[in-house]
């Protein structure tokens, strides 16, 4: 199966196109929004940086260099307020990979 979006081969289960993000569409298959998380796993303070790396697939050490030098980007130090913002907010997902995506409503119709 190929994404119709950017044409990058993905397996028969997935969701979502793991080079570009664009739901796969097909085969009858309902598709689920993405939400971003806090991660309990591999957190260093309270598991936003590894969250947005989850939710937009990517290594979460680039994440964090890049809200590190976010945060030290004065006057106002965006990256601060962000993390701090992002660690009141997101939620705290449980362990298992699919908590990402949203429920499927039982009564929903394509």
């Amino acid at each position: 199966m190929f994404c119709e979006g950017c044409g990058y081969e993905i397996e028969e289960g997935d969701t979502f196109c793991s080079k570009c993000g664009r739901a796969v569409t097909g085969s009858g298959r309902r598709t689920r929004t993405r939400i971003c998380r806090r991660r309990r796993e591999g957190r260093m303070i309270a598991g936003v940086c590894a969250g947005v790396a989850r939710y937009f697939d990517r290594d979460v050490a680039v994440i964090r260099i890049v809200w590190a030098l976010a945060a030290l980007i004065p006057p106002l130090f965006p990256g601060i307020a962000a993390y701090v913002i992002g660690w009141l907010l997101l939620p705290v997902s449980s362990e298992s990979s699919s908590d990402d995506l949203e429920p499927e409503h039982a009564g929903a119709s394509d």
